[in-house]
């Protein structure tokens, strides 16, 4: 029986959620909606961004050691779970609660991220 050539599938899983990791780097497209919506001056706006930052730079390490244990469909679920728990749990806060902000948004997004980028940059690399 012949293998089904699965090279397209990862392919466009891997570019969907790089797409999704990269986060971090695109905060500049969130920040203005992220004020406007949420009520946040620039500057908490930027310490939301400062701390989806810290938890992707702690994540990064803590992913791959993961990853290392448990394998990159593990890190990679994981990584999934807490991003998208962090876009669903964003859009709970109520307006001008900037802490309950990091916490339920900045923090997991950050780590999901993270976990997400070594399990599919390695494995599309």
């Amino acid at each position: 029986m012949a293998k089904a050539n699965r090279g397209p599938y990862i392919l466009a899983a891997g570019a969907a959620a790089q797409l999704l990791t990269g986060i971090p780097a695109a905060w500049g497209v969130f920040q203005q909606p992220v004020m406007q919506g949420y009520g946040f001056s620039r500057g908490r706006a930027m310490l939301a961004f400062a701390v989806l930052v810290a938890a992707y730079g702690a994540g990064c390490a803590v992913g791959g050691l993961l990853q290392d244990a448990h394998g990159p469909r593990f890190a990679g679920l994981w990584g999934t779970a807490l991003l998208a728990g962090g876009f669903f749990a964003a859009a709970l806060v109520p307006p001008a609660n900037a802490v309950l902000f990091l916490l339920v948004y900045s923090l997991p997004a950050g780590l999901g991220s993270a976990f997400l980028a070594p399990a599919v940059l390695a494995c599309a690399q």
